[in-house]
Formats: C-alpha cells, structure tokens, sequence
C-alpha cells in the first residue's frame, strides 16, 4: 500500500514524550514497516483546555473523513481515539491526548501503521502536524469545542439483545482482525457507549466482591438459521459487571433466566470465549 492513501492520517498518546519547540521538531519516526511503523509529534498550544483541544480535534478529524470513537477524560487532561478506516485495507486507531499545563494544553498524537503498510516520513509529519495546527485558541477555541462535544452527547442507550451484539461484534472482528491490535479497535468503536440489553444469562459468577452476568450468546439451531447464526459458538459473550447494589438481585438469577441490564461499553478481550464487558450494571 503506498504513502499516498495515507496523506490524511494522524494519531495521539505520546504524552510521555517532551514537548518539543515545534511541531515538526517533536515529530518521531519508529519500527519497521514489517512489523508495523510507529509516529509521534507533538505540540504546546497556548490559553486552551485539555478539552476545548480535544473538542476542536474531534471535529477536525470528523471533517477530514475520520471515525470518531470519542473523548475520554483523565483527570488532569484526556483522551480522544479515531480511526482511519478509509482507503486502506485494514483500519487502524489514532491516539490523541491532552494535558493541561497552566494556561495552555499540551497535545500529543501518534498512531502505528499496520504491518507491511508504508508511508513518506515528510507526509505524516506535515500531515500530523496540520492537524495540530488546525487547534484554535482562546474563547473562540473553548467555543468551537463545547459545540462539537454537545453534538457528540451521549443520548439514549443503545437497546439490543445479547444475541444481536455478540453477531454484530463477530461481523466487526472479521472486518478489523481476530488480534490484539482488531480487539483495540473494537474497543475504541465502543467504549463509554450506553447499552441495554436483553438475553438469558448464565449464573452469576463472584468476582473478588464484584458479580458478572455472563449472557449467553449461542444461537440455538432452526431451519431459518443462516451459516452465519451456526457458528455463533465462535461469538463473543457479553459479560455485564454489576453495581454493588445491584448484586444481591443478580445472585438470584439461575442459569438460563432473563435478564435486562443496562451498563457502559468497557472493552473486548480475546480469549476462549472472547468477552464483550460492560461495567456499571442495573437491572432495568
């Protein structure tokens, strides 16, 4: 694949990485394009938030033909995660995150490239650092940015059955790939989204103080089954971690029972089987 079908890519998560004088100074080439090569820059922005950066980035990448998966906070700053899935083969994950330094934000972004993908050292810096570039500062910037994240609330859960998510994670794994680089990348579509789902469940499981309820995501065999539904042993389950208050009710459910749960996206895991969790569960 040539650099040209990445002239628009860009990434984030170096913060550990100095802020270097410019842009340009801060940009880092690493790794072998065999194994999949890493990039990073970086910049100081002056009199904007952590989150009025990221606001105004998560437009700018919304623009420029990205998926946004959303901004996550961390406190002193966050983190924002997009994908360029466009005009490549397989889609991979941008990283973006600021933090808060006096009256500016510092802002960092980095991506890795996947195996075998080449890109020009000259095309990813211009184009990283355009992107940062692109950040404004003061009121108009913090304004711009509370608009994009109201745009971008959280709004209603999304109701599903367990059957239905599981089948629609197994269609997405064999899109982005069954390794831990495919298992990031459904995390990032997902994670912070609110989901209510219903299904039979397994019996509660006691996890060091915590109970999980495991859904139960095969899709037992009928004539209208598709080739699809009769491998769904191959899906991943959907484990919900309770609230505390939540877990004597969950004690009482026995295998194949009912459930309906809502909670927040956490991440995908591979494993025997792959797990889909989400944390902060309610009966609903």
């Amino acid at each position: 694949m040539k650099s040209a079908i990445l002239l628009a890519l860009v990434a984030a998560c170096a913060g550990s990485h100095a802020m270097a004088t410019t842009c340009e100074d801060s940009f880092r080439e690493e790794g072998d394009p065999r194994n999949g090569a890493e990039y990073w820059a970086s910049k100081s922005i002056p009199d904007i938030s952590a989150m009025g950066a990221l606001g105004q980035l998560g437009a700018i990448a919304a623009a420029d033909g990205f998926n946004v998966h959303g901004i996550e906070s961390t406190g002193s700053g966050g983190k924002l995660t997009i994908e360029q899935a466009k005009g490549v083969a397989r889609p991979f994950l941008i990283l973006i995150e600021a933090t808060t330094a006096g009256s500016a934000s510092n802002v960092s972004i980095s991506t890795r490239l996947n195996r075998g993908v080449t890109a020009k050292k000259d095309d990813m810096r211009r184009n990283m650092c355009g992107m940062l570039h692109r950040v404004k500062s003061g009121a108009e910037g913090e304004q711009l940015a509370k608009a994009s994240l109201q745009q971008r609330g959280s709004g209603s859960p999304i109701e599903t059955t367990a059957v239905t998510l599981a089948r629609d994670l197994h269609r997405m794994k064999k899109q982005v790939g069954g390794d831990p680089a495919g298992a990031n990348a459904i995390t990032a579509r997902h994670v912070g989204k609110k989901y209510l789902l219903d299904g039979q469940v397994y019996e509660p499981l006691e996890q060091g103080g915590r109970v999980d309820i495991w859904y139960r995501t095969y899709k037992e065999p009928g004539f209208l089954n598709s080739i699809e539904d009769k491998n769904s042993m191959y899906w991943a389950t959907i484990v919900c971690q309770m609230q505390p208050d939540q877990a004597g009710r969950a004690m009482k459910l026995q295998g194949h029972d009912w459930a309906k749960l809502e909670g927040t996206a956490s991440h995908y895991e591979l494993g025997t089987p792959d797990r889909f969790v989400l944390k902060d569960c309610r009966f609903r």
